[in-house]
């Protein structure tokens, strides 16, 4: 997948509610215009919002941390800062650690909204987080930038300032199912975590699967505590591709669920698997076979007049941050960029 960054407001868009405004990885936004000239006045766009650094999911927010970090060090320094006619940065210091809960998150965004410290939104890519940073950012006009897939319903309600660098959810599986297609599967069965997001995802794979003229034999929201009872139910559908929707540690659990009973489908499709987080958490041996999608990956190797390519990304990563990055780094690097390139266009912070 290649990043799709989702508008829906009418800041540098015409009149359209929402839309999608460009296919984006990390890498393929054009650059307009001559390099800054050597003392021309910088412009800051303070960044603030909140991630979930120390919740119950903290890797996706500390890797979205780190890429949007990694774009503020690069665009500092030459000739990443002559990218741009007007020497711009960025200022990170309002972000904050919301501890993975729902009453924090909105407390931050409605501190910084009231208190006026901040010129955009970042959020993170959680769904049940985006829809309340979504929130307070279209009641106080703040723009925000959201470096995660697009639920549905989120996009659903036509907020005016609210951009997604990430592909619809409901279509994050279809290359996944298509590949499987072709090979000759022909029945489904999905499972996934009580989110909107994840809901999203699975329903969107069910819905495709039919339109490829697959069977779905079986689909439902697991609950943690009857999660062995439920697997079973999906083996005795003797389907030839499972897919699973959910966060890292839920999508392990579906798994590790699965092989305990001896539930070995043909092909077994998760979402928040394509990590070596992941790998080592459930064992090489299980982690075989798996198919998972994923919205960027350094081996696309597309370019980028930032970092020259994603490939070049993932280096300058690891060597600033010692491990691999994940799609959650470069969307956070791409919404950056994004920002960047439209303040650039705009010529000010207030457009």
């Amino acid at each position: 997948f290649s990043f799709i960054f989702v508008q829906m407001g009418r800041w540098l868009a015409g009149a359209a509610p929402w839309w999608i405004w460009a296919l984006l990885s990390l890498v393929t936004y054009e650059v307009h215009g001559q390099p800054s000239r050597l003392g021309r006045p910088s412009m800051v766009l303070r960044l603030g919002g909140s991630l979930g650094l120390t919740g119950p999911d903290p890797v996706a927010a500390k890797a979205a941390l780190q890429g949007i970090r990694l774009l503020q060090e690069k665009i500092e320094r030459a000739p990443a800062s002559h990218k741009f006619r007007i020497r711009l940065a960025l200022n990170l210091d309002y972000l904050e650690d919301d501890g993975g809960d729902p009453f924090r998150v909105l407390s931050i965004y409605s501190r910084l909204a009231n208190m006026g410290t901040t010129d955009f939104f970042l959020g993170s890519d959680s769904a049940a987080h985006s829809g309340i940073a979504a929130k307070v950012a279209n009641s106080s006009g703040m723009l925000l930038f959201l470096p995660g897939l697009a639920p549905h319903d989120l996009v659903a309600q036509g907020y005016q300032t609210v951009f997604f660098v990430g592909s619809p959810a409901a279509a994050y599986a279809w290359n996944a199912l298509e590949v499987l297609h072709a090979a000759g599967a022909t029945s489904v069965v999905a499972m996934w975590e009580q989110t909107l997001f994840h809901a999203d995802v699975c329903a969107g794979a069910m819905a495709y699967a039919r339109r490829l003229g697959m069977q779905v034999l079986d689909g439902f929201q697991h609950s943690g505590g009857a999660l062995a009872q439920q697997t079973a139910r999906l083996k005795r559908s003797n389907p030839d591709i499972l897919v699973g929707c959910g966060e890292q540690r839920d999508v392990e659990q579906i798994l590790i669920s699965a092989r305990a009973l001896s539930f070995n489908p043909k092909a077994v499709v998760l979402t928040s698997a394509a990590t070596s987080s992941f790998i080592r958490s459930v064992g090489p041996m299980n982690a075989n076979y798996i198919v998972s999608p994923t919205a960027w990956h350094s081996a696309l190797n597309l370019s980028c007049e930032v970092f020259g390519s994603s490939r070049q990304f993932a280096d300058e990563y690891r060597e600033r941050w010692g491990e691999e990055p994940s799609h959650h780094s470069a969307a956070a690097a791409a919404a950056g960029i994004v920002l960047l390139r439209a303040v650039e266009a705009a010529g000010t912070k207030d457009a």
